[in-house]
């Protein structure tokens, strides 16, 4: 067989055989790749007054930063794709005198709930209006995630928009995040409008999974590529030359963040992270004093600041945990899906610490991590010193085997509690998983 014939931009005959030539069909592979739709995040309920007008109800997830007075900014509603799916639609009016208004295709794992705050904060400073909306299967819109679904939810949203609130097409700027592009590229290169702006797009979904891919295949997904040079509007391209990651750091005992700077420069580096970090209450220029309620206070309060104030999504951030940082980190692991979690030396809980013995949690119990780890949905590294004097290796052993997507575990021989980070496979490892594992 001539060389030509075994491989095709990179892909060798195998893997085409293995992806597109057996079931899960290539729409299904684009699917499971593409689409991570998160747990509600809000409600509509239904105005008594009105049958088009929708109340909306943020629930804890929604990660909410301001006071009910913002909420009067939202009106929401339903509207019907042309497949038939009902799509769950968000106008936020952010500026009276607004000239432009946005519509806002959100990037992956997230939902119109979680974006509420970012909507309000972003469409402040820029003084502009957003209106966005949940694509099928993500909120309360109906239907099942696909490529074709995408296209049809942007066009409901569209024809939404010019109709329900009369706004010219030179007046709407199409703003899209991620996979958010993809609709968005389809829809600019169809319709004229005010400006387009394309924050972290991708070429197509074969050009993701695999990086030599020169051409677009009959098969491939999302083929931005082929589209955008049919855009005639004026687009803005964002994108990371890194494309970050985002490490938020609880940190160990008996340090804060001054300790703590030169750690996370160096760490930064070697793994290719932005580190985010906060001290717990009491410690550093934290105020209050240390307990368990404020640890999980802490943690959501860094939470929100990250997801706010930087606008990074979910699946960009990297939950890590040292010692009692592992604590707040299961916590808020547990209540978030997010891009994974790092466990470095993990407890199982306050009285498995002080005595070994411990089998059960008792109402009296501390930091019952072993508890919550099970319900971390995210993918989860497992770090622990095999001579740990400290918190017993067993702690470690016990977390990793809660945990349902728990990936291979680091077991540092000889290492203790407060050395871990001194072992050259400590570094190897989290670049395996950040950078290999994660991202295939």
């Amino acid at each position: 067989m001539p060389p030509e014939a075994k491989t095709m931009n990179g892909l060798s005959f195998s893997e085409l055989c293995c992806l597109f030539c057996c079931p899960p069909c290539p729409g299904r592979i684009a699917s499971k790749l593409a689409f991570l739709p998160p747990e509600v995040s809000y409600e509509l309920k239904a105005d008594e007054a009105s049958t088009t007008k929708y109340a909306l109800v943020l629930l804890e997830k929604a990660d909410w930063q301001y006071t009910d007075r913002e909420k009067d900014f939202f009106e929401a509603f339903f509207t019907r794709s042309a497949r038939g799916n009902r799509i769950a639609c968000l106008f936020v009016r952010c500026s009276s005198n607004a000239r432009f208004t946005l519509l806002f295709s959100h990037g992956n794992a997230v939902d119109l709930g979680q974006m509420t705050s970012f909507f309000v904060s972003l469409g402040k400073q820029i003084n502009c209006n957003i209106f966005s909306y949940d694509y099928s299967g993500y909120g309360m819109s109906t239907g099942k995630p696909s490529e074709k679904n995408l296209y049809a939810d942007i066009d409901a949203a569209w024809h939404a928009l010019r109709t329900r609130y009369g706004i010219s097409p030179e007046n709407i700027i199409l703003y899209g995040q991620s996979i958010g592009t993809v609709p968005t590229v389809d829809l600019a290169s169809r319709y004229e409008v005010g400006a387009v702006i394309l924050h972290s797009p991708l070429m197509s979904g074969m050009r993701v999974a695999f990086p030599a891919t020169k051409r677009t295949w009959f098969f491939d997904a999302f083929p931005s590529i082929d589209k955008v040079p049919k855009v005639t509007s004026p687009v803005l391209v964002i994108h990371g030359t890194e494309d970050e990651i985002h490490a938020a750091i609880s940190h160990g005992n008996a340090v804060d963040l001054g300790q703590m700077t030169s750690f996370f420069v160096s760490l930064g580096k070697q793994i290719n992270c932005n580190i985010f970090s906060y001290d717990y209450s009491g410690y550093g220029m934290s105020t209050g004093k240390p307990s368990e309620k404020n640890l999980y206070a802490d943690i959501d309060a860094a939470w929100h600041a990250l997801r706010t104030r930087y606008g990074i999504s979910p699946e960009n951030i990297i939950l890590y945990g040292q010692s009692i940082g592992t604590v707040p980190t299961v916590d808020l692991a547990s209540r978030y899906e997010v891009g994974a979690v790092i466990l470095h030396s993990p407890l199982m809980s306050g009285m498995r610490v002080a005595f070994p013995a411990t089998k059960r949690t008792w109402f009296f119990d501390a930091f019952p991590s072993i508890d919550k780890v099970p319900k971390v949905t995210s993918p989860v590294l497992v770090i622990h010193g095999t001579e740990d004097e400290v918190i017993d290796f067993s702690h470690g052993v016990t977390i990793y085997e809660k945990c349902p997507r728990a990936v291979e575990p680091l077991w540092v021989e000889g290492a203790g509690h407060n050395d871990v980070e001194m072992y050259s496979q400590y570094l190897d490892r989290l670049k395996q998983f950040i950078s290999v594992e994660l991202v295939n």
